[in-house]
């Protein structure tokens, strides 16, 4: 079993805004990445093996190159629990865009398929390249019609695969962890493969979900080691439920904390002016 990743710590970059026109550039290139790298996926498509590259290889260099394009680095710590040993299940919180870049990098090299909305489809060039490579669809509005996904992702866990899942659902403005979902542990459970969990630690901080209020920094992410779940028995899902949930918490709570004292840092400097200005 050989680490396909490894623990990354460049050099933390300091956080910057960059401008509204210098934003917007940076939009521009990744959408023409975006172009580029769908006209190349359909050159790449009818090869032998071509669906298994393209989400293994070409999308995660796809992503880089976005992340690198918006000025975001990664610091990862854990990188050594991304084995390559399949099948296994990655669970992530969820906190804006820049989640849909790092991940596929994080996983690189791996035996994967995603599991998305079924409004993923309609998504230029990398929605149609989803369809093409059998991808997993899930319709969150009709919980009867994600029966046929779910036994398709089974499916391909069985077969030796990896996926990985947002169990908090669709992006949120907050950054604190919203409840899970129990789908995704209970497929790690009905297939008895470990579940390795994914904590994104700063990336609504570094773009906002709904926004293009872009700050250039580090990106931080935690890679816990795999929890087993082979000797589980259903009783057992929502104590595995909170053990990922509260490891996740863990990570996040210093992000709050240095918030927190930074702004009664700001506070007692305003008020020391204020005080000066008073004398």
């Amino acid at each position: 079993m050989s680490p396909v990743g490894h623990s990354i710590h460049p050099q933390v970059r300091k956080c910057r805004t960059p401008s509204k026109p210098e934003v917007l550039i940076r939009t521009l290139l990744c959408f023409a990445a975006l172009a580029v790298y769908g006209v190349l996926a359909v050159f790449i498509l009818p090869w032998p093996g071509g669906r298994a590259y393209l989400v293994s290889r070409w999308m995660p260099y796809w992503a880089r190159t976005n992340l690198w394009f918006l000025g975001i680095d990664l610091d990862v710590t854990g990188g050594e629990h991304l084995i390559a040993r399949s099948p296994c299940l990655f669970v992530s919180n969820h906190q804006g865009l820049l989640d849909i870049f790092s991940i596929p990098w994080l996983l690189r090299g791996l035996p994967i398929f995603y599991c998305v909305k079924r409004e993923f489809r309609l998504y230029p060039f990398i929605g149609q390249l989803a369809i093409f490579c059998d991808q997993v669809f899930i319709d969150r509005k009709a919980p009867a019609g994600a029966r046929a996904p779910l036994k398709k992702a089974l499916e391909k866990l069985r077969s030796g695969m990896c996926t990985i899942i947002f169990p908090e659902g669709r992006r949120r403005s907050t950054k604190a962890l919203q409840s899970f979902k129990r789908g995704a542990f209970w497929m790690a459970l009905e297939t008895g493969i470990p579940i390795v969990p994914i904590t994104i630690v700063n990336s609504g901080e570094l773009l906002p979900t709904r926004t293009f209020d872009l700050v250039k920094g580090t990106l931080r992410i935690v890679v816990d080691p795999p929890l087993e779940t082979s000797h589980l028995t259903v009783d057992q899902l929502p104590e595995l439920v909170t053990r990922v949930q509260d490891g996740m918490i863990r990570h996040l709570e210093p992000v709050s904390t240095e918030t927190t004292q930074e702004g009664e840092r700001n506070d007692r400097s305003a008020l020391s002016e204020d005080e000066g200005a008073g004398n």
